[in-house]
């Protein structure tokens, strides 16, 4: 068994486009100003909002997933982000109840999820232009819709006049929910966005600027010391014994720029913490991977926005090869997937060439969205495990495949709707899934590969 004595908070929206990232971002900073320590965590299968939370915090973000992760992996990484600080700040996915599978009123893999599991207090941040005394019923309505689950304190969001907050504080008055901040409206606070959610961090000029008036609005509009005394310490857990996905080779090469940015942080440190050695390439900069190293991995991204740049980044395309020729252990996620196929046709339609290392070809000119979980099984070993593993794993894309050829292997059996995904070329292998952790819930006697 093991605790921490660091303490959580959760932060939630009834709706999405709340602007609870950027609160959140916001609150990080202004607490970090004061000389507090803060562990920023996301909740859900999310690569963007992390980065924003790393900047504002000054140390990497780790994601826990409800559905996605086991218990006691969701309890060790949260043990392991308390090292060393004084609060954990964890940001909510979509709206407080919105999950996977639904299990008495509370989506699996929710934030709601989440906090029934942790006994954290949960913080609303409410976008309230439009809204009046009905703000009240509204919050009253997330308060008391779970037994389970209780909205401890709120945010005002959007607020747009003084009188506006007046209006408001009397439509709460009757929920018995605490107001610690009204912020008011600033149309220069807003984080850009594209498909698949914000701009990345990394693509942003002056985020350094937005963080840091942010963070002064809610210094000025919030009661910090209040929502520092919100937090409650984390429950007793058992910790995970087994590690989550394995690592690809003993020195990995890992594409990292603004198209390949979609890698969890907690799978990177448990293959640090397995003794191997991560190094981060750039193929947007025409590198190729080190040659010392066995195993090269593609994380997801935007390569549909650069697929020009990387059709012409000869020494990256040619480093692949000569790895695949050597029987290096090669593998991609999603837009790393697409990547390690024949081709990619952007949004205008036309068509670049990609290193031609799995049969696929992919378009980004008619998008489509395929976003959910899945239950895998390995058909054949690969990179990042074994046949017959059974893993968890997310999708979030909105390219489309053109082609994927019948001489590669399929790499997963997709458990909830009966096909397979990904494919395996020799030491080359990938699909759109983005890999979570291990399943240990699943039944060897009802699949045989």
């Amino acid at each position: 068994m093991a605790s921490s004595a660091a303490a959580g908070i959760i932060i939630s929206a009834p709706t999405t486009g709340a602007g609870k990232t950027l609160f959140t971002v916001g609150l990080i900073r202004a607490l970090s100003r004061q000389g507090i320590k803060v562990a920023p965590v996301k909740i859900g299968p999310d690569f963007i909002d992390p980065r924003f939370h790393e900047i504002a915090a000054g140390r990497p973000c780790l994601n826990i997933d409800g559905w996605a992760m086991r218990p006691d992996l969701v309890a060790s990484l949260l043990c392991e982000a308390s090292k060393k600080c004084d609060v954990i700040i964890a940001e909510g996915v979509m709206g407080l109840f919105d999950g996977g599978r639904e299990e008495g009123g509370i989506g699996i893999g929710s934030t709601a999820d989440i906090a029934s599991f942790l006994e954290w207090p949960i913080l609303m941040v409410a976008d309230t232009a439009g809204m009046g005394q009905s703000i009240g019923a509204l919050l009253d309505g997330y308060d008391n819709f779970h037994e389970d689950i209780s909205v401890d304190a709120v945010i005002l969001n959007n607020v747009a006049s003084p009188r506006h907050a007046e209006i408001l504080e009397q439509g709460m008055e009757a929920t018995g929910i605490d107001i610690l901040g009204i912020i008011p409206r600033d149309t220069n606070l807003s984080l850009p966005s594209r498909h698949l959610g914000l701009v990345q961090a990394i693509e942003q000029n002056k985020l350094e600027d937005l963080i840091e008036h942010m963070a002064n609005y809610v210094e000025e509009n919030c009661d910090l010391a209040e929502i520092f005394d919100l937090a409650e310490p984390i429950p007793h857990f058992q910790l995970a014994k087994e590690s989550t996905i394995q690592p690809l080779g003993q020195k990995i090469a890992v594409a990292k720029d603004e198209a390949f940015g979609f890698a969890y942080e907690h799978i990177l440190n448990y293959w640090r913490q397995a003794g191997a050695e991560i190094k981060p390439f750039s193929p947007l900069n025409n590198q190729a991977p080190n040659r010392n190293t066995d195993a090269i991995f593609l994380p997801g991204g935007y390569p549909e926005l650069y697929a020009g740049k990387i059709a012409a980044a000869d020494k990256f395309i040619k480093g692949l090869k000569t790895a695949a020729d050597k029987g290096s252990k090669i593998y991609g996620e999603c837009g790393g997937y697409m990547v390690l196929g024949n081709g990619i046709i952007d949004e205008k339609g036309k068509r670049h060439k990609m290193a031609g290392l799995l049969g696929l070809e992919t378009s980004f000119k008619e998008k489509k969205l395929q976003l959910g979980y899945h239950d895998l099984v390995a058909l054949d070993d690969f990179a990042a495990g074994n046949k017959g593993d059974a893993l968890r794993a997310h999708e979030f894309r909105y390219s489309t495949i053109v082609k994927e050829s019948k001489k590669d292997k399929p790499l997963f059996y997709l458990e909830n709707s009966e096909t397979t995904c990904g494919l395996k070329r020799g030491s080359v292998s990938g699909s759109f899934m983005h890999l979570i952790d291990i399943n240990d819930e699943f039944d060897e006697e009802v699949f045989e590969v």
